[in-house]
């Protein structure tokens, strides 16, 4: 038996009255689906324990079991419940992991980069859960707390009862598990939820439930998870759980910054309880050593970067960040930590991340492999790289910090999905405005063309055919086991061979591809007619794309020359001066924007003498206009073009120098 007593109250307490317009912690939900008779659930989910046992203070984990593909008690327990929320997410194979309702994943993929973009990017509301236990019956309390605003949308809160940890003395199913972490009981609302309305920044929406604890259950192991989730979008914003540490850290400084000069950022430690709380704070990030940072508290640099300090209950603690950037070129990371020695699960995590002048992004789908690009570019002496995951890719990208960066390394390692439509969205804008990219990775053409792949949609398919120029012929075996540079390619074509590695363990799948459109095969496997890797140049972009990432390729001298070439061939067009500004600052954006009978390009070509040619989407010369280096704009009279993009460049020195994008649009 349950009952529902909704309200919207004003949350008066001290602690949260300094969250208007600010950002609370985020967790990440994991919804792990699993099977006590599945063979593969067995081998992943070990290590997806460790991680999250090592994360509990960052993220939820709820453990649905699934009806196939054995026997298992958990899921008979509460079938209809479980069935429902594999219908939601259209779940067809265990084991499987939803990441915040934003993408699936496997249990043996889940990694730091699912964390650290919610560390990065905060969320709008706050979700705490308290318990109360009257005999069998236990009282609900969910605060669910407006820190900033939300979108207009369809919000549904959900709560579920989950077992911690559930022990059976001989496995009940045929794969040999014996212990199951965060074993989903049941739900605290139905399978459908309430609707959620926002109340006003710095109050909270409250709902009130009961449950029965029922007689399989262990009491000391049970407790409630409580999440908003987009009903449209599947996307949760944030969960709390009964267990959570009641410290928060709210923030209202931008976590996003491109800058060269020094900066303040922070916030203030909130404790909601009614208790004293020691804590340590510490800051800690990858920024080069000429750059410098401090933690502030109340206004007054402290002395080390490493410092304790206690909370009174129901108080805030003024804590910012000062960072200044140094000469060095980077994109840097800081992470600015909050733990108590009474429970080391117990964490707050915020990240800032502070872009001055980076020109080259190494793009993983994960944190891991991310260093045999990094090496590689260190290799060709680029020292103006940064790196990020998928995740706080898109976060960055938001927030428009990347700006000036000419090319992308994507690591994509063997991670599912693949690709995401947002990704390859981002990708496609980046690389129609004058970007180049590399793409590297095992799986991706299964993962995109197969029926049971994560990222088969036509967004990612016709992006893999139209801007990577290749076809998906088959997954691959490890026959596949040498790269092979095509003799006649000039970019690759004098490179030693390779062999190609298992990076993991026993996961050896060198993709087999030919080419499409434009693109050109660079390596094939073993010598022979089994293609590895393609490249493509058209009129705003240059890529590459290799059947198997970096790790993969055993041999490291290879690896750095692959990942070397490359960069000079992305910077064959800036006439060998790699970050030459004043080269890419020749040819500025036109106006108007869209245009309609004329337009007007700004040039500034400072004496060179060079040509200003316009193409269409299929690459087709429409203008062209040789300059005597004295004009300083091109005056194109687009009356009888035809509506759509066109992109137009500038050739000078023999090199395009800059490349940018226009639309004529006739009303």
């Amino acid at each position: 038996m349950k009952f529902l007593k909704f309200t919207l109250s004003v949350f008066l307490m001290l602690s949260m009255t300094v969250l208007i317009g600010q950002s609370a912690k985020r967790y990440t939900l994991f919804e792990h689906f699993t099977q006590a008779s599945c063979g593969p659930c067995a081998q992943q989910n070990p290590a997806f324990s460790a991680f999250f046992s090592a994360n509990t203070g960052r993220a939820h984990h709820i453990a649905f079991h699934t009806s196939w593909p054995g026997v298992d008690p958990m899921y008979n327990a509460n079938a209809q419940e479980s069935d429902d929320r594999v219908d939601y997410y259209g779940v067809t194979g265990v084991p499987a992991i939803w990441v915040s309702g934003k993408y699936e994943t496997n249990p043996g993929g889940v990694n730091e980069g699912d964390l650290a973009a919610n560390d990065l990017m905060g969320s709008p509301i706050a979700v705490q859960v308290t318990e109360t236990t009257n005999g069998s019956t236990r009282n609900v309390s969910i605060k669910v707390i407006s820190v900033n605003s939300l979108p207009s949308a369809n919000y549904v809160l959900r709560a579920a009862i989950v077992e911690k940890e559930k022990v059976y003395a001989t496995a009940p199913g045929s794969n040999g598990e014996k212990e199951f972490p965060n074993v989903f009981r049941k739900m605290v609302v139905s399978s459908a939820g309430e609707s959620y309305t926002p109340a006003s920044i710095g109050n909270s929406t409250d709902y009130n439930y009961t449950y029965n604890l029922d007689a399989t259950w262990d009491p000391a192991q049970i407790y409630v998870i409580a999440w908003v989730q987009n009903e449209t979008t599947k996307e949760v914003i944030n969960s709390g759980a009964s267990i959570d540490w009641l410290v928060n850290y709210a923030t209202a400084d931008p976590n996003m910054i491109q800058t060269v000069q020094p900066v303040n950022v922070g916030g203030t430690i909130l404790n909601s309880q009614n208790t004293y709380e020691p804590i340590n704070v510490t800051l800690t990030s990858n920024a080069p050593g000429d750059w410098s940072a401090s933690i502030l508290k109340d206004g007054v640099a402290l002395p080390s970067l490493n410092e304790n300090m206690m909370l009174d209950p129901f108080t805030q603690l003024d804590v910012d960040v000062n960072i200044t950037p140094g000469s060095s070129i980077a994109l840097a990371k800081y992470e600015l930590s909050i733990t108590t020695p009474a429970n080391p699960n117990f964490i707050v995590k915020k990240v800032y991340l502070v872009n001055n002048g980076i020109k080259d992004l190494v793009l993983g789908n994960t944190t891991e492999n991310q260093s045999y690009y990094t090496d590689g570019l260190l290799f060709a002496n680029n020292t103006k790289h940064g790196e990020l995951t998928r995740m706080e890719y898109q976060i960055a990208d938001d927030a428009n910090i990347l700006q000036g960066i000419y090319n992308i390394y994507a690591n994509i390692g063997w991670a599912f999905p693949a690709f995401t439509d947002d990704m390859v969205t981002r990708l496609k804008n980046f690389m129609d405005n004058g970007g180049n990219v590399l793409v590297a990775g095992q799986d991706i053409g299964w993962d995109t063309f197969d029926p049971t792949g994560n990222s088969n949609t036509p967004a990612n398919q016709a992006f893999y055919t139209q801007y990577l120029h290749a076809n998906y012929v088959a997954d691959g075996s490890t026959a596949n086991n040498q790269l092979t540079p095509v003799a006649s390619d000039a970019i690759y074509g004098t490179m030693s061979p390779s062999a190609v590695v298992d990076a993991y363990g026993g996961n050896m799948y060198p993709e087999e591809l030919s080419v499409a459109g434009t693109g050109m095969a660079i390596f094939n496997y073993n010598g022979g007619a089994k293609v590895a890797g393609v490249r493509a140049q058209e009129a705003t972009y240059k890529v590459v794309y290799l059947g198997i990432g970096a790790e993969m390729i055993g041999d490291p001298n290879v690896r750095n020359m692959f990942i070397k070439l490359t960069h000079d061939w992305f910077y064959a067009d800036i006439t060998g001066m790699e970050y030459d500004e004043a080269l890419k600052n020749l040819l500025k954006q036109n106006y108007p924007n869209p245009a309609d009978v004329a337009t007007v390009i700004p040039v500034s070509l400072q004496g060179k003498t060079g040509t200003l040619r316009v193409v269409d989407l299929m690459g087709k010369t429409i203008f062209e206009q040789n300059l005597n280096g004295q004009e300083n704009q091109v005056e194109l009279n687009t009356t009888n073009w035809s509506a759509g993009t066109y992109f137009y460049h500038l050739i000078t020195d023999g090199q395009n120098a800059s490349t940018h994008k226009f639309t004529v649009v006739h009303p």
